[in-house]
């Protein structure tokens, strides 16, 4: 999951460590299960500044300022493998962020916008009908296999329109007769 925050180098606590021992003087010896989410600047997609700016009110902003350069984001994910989390915390980390009384006010979740259906019936189409289909309706081979690869991840089908990217039909030469 990604969240973006209006404030750069925002952080939330995922889970607060545990008090594993005590020093001689009396100070105590946390074990390593502290989890935080600490968002990045920069790197934010348009479409992620679009909501957050539609989304925050950006309080003390000067006339002319970039609100987009105050941005930040967290990807679970990412940081999964960045910090070597294992699935339990990463879903730990969703679970909080998406339950805390911070969320849309210090950060939001946004999600990748849908890939539009190529033409109504396409999911129910078979393969040799989507190539034929993808040529007749004017549908780019790049339009059809983002939705493909990011709703029915069919191979046989993404096989077919990667093929007819080289087979396609060129513009059929003019010829003028007198």
């Amino acid at each position: 999951m990604r969240f973006i925050s209006p404030h750069r180098g925002y952080e939330q606590a995922l889970r607060n460590p545990k008090i594993q021992s005590f020093t001689q003087s009396g100070d105590p010896i946390y074990d390593g299960s502290y989890l935080k989410a600490e968002f990045v600047g920069g790197g934010v997609s348009p479409w992620e500044a679009e909501e957050a700016l539609k989304t925050f009110s950006f309080k003390g902003a000067y006339e002319g300022e970039d609100l987009t350069e105050r941005l930040s984001w967290f990807d679970t994910e990412l940081a999964q493998m960045h910090y070597g989390w294992t699935d339990d915390e990463r879903e730990l980390a969703e679970k909080v962020l998406l339950a805390s009384e911070s969320l849309n006010q210090n950060y939001m979740l946004v999600e990748s916008p849908k890939v539009p259906i190529p033409w109504a019936s396409y999911d129910t189409t078979n393969v040799k009908d989507i190539v034929d289909l993808m040529h007749a309706t004017g549908t780019t081979p790049g339009d059809a296999l983002a939705y493909e690869r990011a709703n029915q991840k069919r191979q046989a089908v993404i096989d077919a329109i990667e093929s007819s990217e080289t087979k396609a039909p060129k513009d059929a030469p003019v010829v003028v007769s007198a």
